[in-house]
């Protein structure tokens, strides 16, 4: 019922908790003698989570969960019965508060998993018999367990570290020097398909998806300057069984010869290797021209991270 982790090993230094994989988990306890355990939890001791998120391409590999931010937490006795589900919010970065009661669990050994949406104030769908299949787009879920931890203390301190339950899809368009700009109308693309996509509890898997819907949706957007905008799209990962595109389309107002157009382009973008993969931001630079639209490249970096429905673009030289 576990899943075990890709990149599980940190060193002590840097965690509370240890985490090896769920067959053989080691945590690391911090006592704090001054807190005590109200009357309606006699006989119950605390649980506390802190938070942080893995990445691909930073240096440390993880970063804290920002601000706003919800997660709920999963308890599971050595049963596999579920004994309790304790809705947080991220009221500091990494740190997490309960939106109304904190976790209290008698002594024992428990399997805990976490589901959250890392994106603001955005709720967390709800699972039944560990299966969700409400699923949007342009929201990142983000996942994590923590399994066979034995509560000891009259206070446990855990980190949960997350993983992204979906792949994410950033657009570049930069405007060609001989466009007079008037405004940046539309930004469209087909994102892989959620039809019979369903997200587990108990491994963080959602999909993968086989195909490309084939209706265009609106991405989160932002503009970095006065010629280059973003655009991000998260989805569930895909894995083609045939070879096809991703479809782009975008709508600007420009000046030429001092006369107003309102003009669209269209285009495809490759998928690497036919596949999307879960975890991974494929960023695609666009270049757009008078009369056409060029693909540039397409590569894999950096999550980008939205703040209140707004990418937050690298800098670009």
């Amino acid at each position: 019922m576990c899943a075990t982790y890709k990149k599980l090993c940190f060193t002590a230094a840097l965690f509370i908790a240890l985490f090896v994989s769920c067959e053989n988990t080691v945590i690391n306890y911090n006592r704090l003698n001054n807190l005590s355990v109200d009357d309606t939890s006699k006989n119950k001791v605390r649980v506390n989570f802190n938070t942080i998120i893995e990445q691909n391409f930073t240096r440390a590999g993880y970063e804290n969960i920002g601000k706003n931010k919800y997660i709920n937490v999963y308890a599971y006795d050595t049963d596999n019965n579920l004994v309790t589900i304790v809705n947080y919010i991220s009221t500091d970065e990494g740190t997490l508060s309960p939106l109304t009661e904190a976790m209290y669990l008698p002594p024992g050994t428990y399997n805990f998993f976490a589901v959250g949406t890392n994106d603001f104030l955005r709720k967390i769908p709800s699972f039944t018999n560990g299966i969700c299949s409400d699923i949007d787009y342009t929201v990142d879920y983000i996942w994590s367990d923590t399994c066979n931890v034995t509560l000891k203390d009259l206070v446990n301190n855990y980190n949960l570290k997350f993983d992204h339950s979906v792949t994410q899809v950033a657009l570049e368009i930069v405007i060609s020097e001989e466009i007079d700009l008037v405004t940046f109308e539309e930004m469209l693309l087909t994102p892989s398909s959620r039809d019979t996509i369903t997200w587990n509890l108990f491994n963080g898997d959602m999909g993968p998806s086989h195909s490309v819907n084939d209706t265009l949706f609106q991405p989160l957007t932002s503009q970095l300057n006065d010629t280059t905008f973003y655009g991000t799209f998260t989805m569930p990962a895909l894995h083609l069984k045939e070879s096809s595109t991703l479809k782009a389309s975008f709508k600007i107002i420009m000046i030429i010869d001092e006369n107003q157009y309102s003009r669209a382009y269209q285009t495809e973008l490759p998928i690497m290797n036919d596949s999307l993969k879960v975890g991974y931001s494929y960023h695609y630079s666009l270049l757009i021209r008078a009369d056409t639209i060029l693909f540039n490249s397409v590569n894999i970096d950096n999550w980008i991270p939205v703040v209140d429905n707004v990418p937050i673009a690298p800098d670009i030289d």
